[in-house]
Parts: C-alpha cells; structure tokens; sequence
C-alpha cells in the first residue's frame, strides 16, 4: 500500500471544477431577476430567460442594471 498525504490530496481537489446541469433550472423572467437582485447584496445573478439563453443581471457602479 502507498502512503497518502491527506492534506495534499484535500488541496488538490479544492481546486476540482464540478459540472452543473443547467436543465435542472426552471427559465426565468429577467423582470423577476431583476426584483431579486435589487433586494440582495449580490452583485450578479446567472440565470436561463425563456429562450433557454444563458444570461447575466449585474449591478453596476452607477446605480443602473446591466444585462448580458
């Protein structure tokens, strides 16, 4: 049997890229996004629109909302 540094082997899969299945996601209407992202302290949401388009709400430093 070989010996395992445990440490080691933690740090290296922190760094381990998980895929996520974007179809376990419901779309979403980006006017819903939208009222969620101004009640939160979050800079950016990620989320699919109804034409299954992968999409980006940010707020920006001028008090507006941008979208990818």
């Amino acid at each position: 049997a070989q010996d395992v540094d445990v440490k080691e082997v933690t740090l290296e899969m922190e760094d381990e890229i998980v895929p996520v299945e974007l179809s376990l996601y419901k779309p979403r209407e980006v006017e819903d996004v939208l009222s969620e992202l101004k009640d939160s302290d979050k800079l950016f949401e990620i989320f699919i629109d109804n034409e299954d388009k992968t999409r980006v709400l940010y707020k920006r430093d001028d008090g507006r909302y941008g979208l990818y």
